[in-house]
């Protein structure tokens, strides 16, 4: 081969940059520019803020989402309030709209109401029934700011022995304001304020304590098929990962890919050890140090660092081969451009800083081999990459309980080892599958 070339391209939102480079056989380093160019368009993004111009027409459907599912559980809840409790919801609560909610809430526990009282409760608590995360990734700061919110909440209900929420709001000050000279209920939340905020599965507890002792004053309305069939309702809310019902007209299936070399084979995720490791032999096997392929029996023992650390650095293979700084390595970035403290560096500091940065890596299946409590993944391979696989497309812990249950090799596993494997979280799939990369 006379000689080699590079063409490299620089991808942004706005305008693709492309070069050709002629590089030297040896050292495949570049040494001229054949040809570049640019082509550049209008980005899909708003022009002050830099927002996605997709982002309201989202938020917005996301909005008519929520109002949408909201106002079926309303009617599902109505109609089941109806036939248990023998009231019309709609022609007859208005009769009841000056009555104060949280004082029936506070007197269900105590003394016998109305049907029609019972069902005015139940929509209530149903109207405001408090935050229920979906989420099983890191909580963000906005998150943490409402949990502690609610831990305070909970802290001052259990210190002053109220039994529910309704009876907090109802006898404490802490959650009333003075307005024209009279006190009313402060239970909104602003912006940036959660100082009003509880958990859905306490208010699921309050709403089971009201009906378990209207069930106590005789209340032949009520049994406990009625109780469960209204926490059902209560709690109804589709995980993340379910998308919208069939029918919908934004209901989308999620699907993976096909292998590049295996059409019949779904993709592997690239969390998953087979991945890793294949990815790692790529780099591996593309290594040289001054234009020299690196030998079969260092390659051997990079990998056995590799599975042991879980990640292997430039310097880490200096070092293994007591390599000199004058040999370098093809696949590290020594080009990059140097800040300000790089500058002070001398040439022998500044490539081991470059050669600091991981060279290859088995992170994220590492991460499940410690949530697992194993030791290496000799025999582990097949349960590491079925467990990448359920983390990849099951995002929230009820889906990820199904597919446990489903799974004969995951049964066996811990409940401390699925609490711990839940705090994982992996999305992306490569080009081939598992079995391409095996063989």
């Amino acid at each position: 081969m006379d000689k080699c070339y590079r063409i490299g391209f620089d991808i942004g939102v706005a305008s693709v940059g492309w070069a050709v480079l002629e590089n030297d056989v040896v050292s495949e380093n570049p040494v001229k520019i054949l040809d570049l160019g640019v082509r550049t368009f209008s980005p899909n993004e708003m022009d002050k803020t830099g927002e996605s111009t997709a982002k309201n027409r989202r938020e917005a459907r996301g909005v008519r989402r929520r109002n949408r599912r909201k106002e079926f559980r309303f009617f599902r809840m109505k109609k089941l309030l109806n036939k248990s409790l023998n009231v019309d919801c709609d022609s007859e609560l208005p009769k009841l709209l000056n009555v104060d909610v949280y004082k029936l809430r506070s007197d269900a526990l105590d003394i016998k109401l109305s049907n029609l009282e019972i069902a005015k409760i139940v929509l209530n608590i149903l109207k405001h029934r408090g935050f229920k995360s979906n989420r099983k990734d890191n909580k963000d700061a906005d998150e943490g700011r409402l949990l502690s919110a609610i831990t305070l909440n909970q802290t001052f209900i259990n210190e002053n022995g109220y039994r529910t929420i309704g009876e907090t709001v109802y006898k404490s000050e802490r959650f009333k304001i003075e307005n024209c000279g009279k006190q009313i209920y402060n239970v909104r939340n602003h912006s940036g304020d959660y100082r009003n905020c509880f958990l859905r599965a306490d208010l699921e507890s309050e709403l089971r304590l009201v009906l378990s002792s209207q069930q106590k004053f005789k209340n032949e309305n009520i049994d406990e098929s009625f109780i469960e069939k209204v926490c059902e309702i209560f709690n109804s809310q589709r995980n993340f990962d379910e998308g919208p019902g069939e029918g919908s007209p934004y209901s989308a299936k999620f699907e993976i890919g096909n292998c590049t070399f295996l059409p019949e084979e779904k993709r592997a995720p690239k969390a998953s050890f087979t991945f890793e490791i294949f990815d790692a032999l790529s780099k591996l096997n593309s290594l040289k140090i001054d234009g020299e392929s690196i030998s079969y029996d260092l390659k051997k023992q990079i990998i056995e660092i590799l599975k042991k650390k879980g990640k292997v650095s430039f310097s880490q293979v200096r070092k293994l081969i007591d390599l000199p700084c004058s040999k370098t390595f093809n696949l590290c970035r020594y080009n990059i451009k140097k800040g300000k403290e790089d500058k002070e560096l001398s040439e022998e500091e500044f490539i081991k800083k470059c050669e600091a940065k991981d060279f290859i890596s088995l992170k994220n299946s590492f991460s499940i081999l410690s949530a697992l409590g194993l030791e290496n993944f000799e025999g582990n391979e097949d349960i590491i990459d079925e467990i990448a696989y359920m983390l990849s497309v099951c995002k929230s812990d009820s889906t990820i309980d199904e597919f446990i249950n489903s799974s004969e090799s995951l049964k066996r596993l811990t409940l401390n080892q699925i609490d711990l494997i839940k705090k994982l979280n992996f999305d992306k799939f490569g080009s081939l599958s598992i079995k391409a990369m095996r063989r």
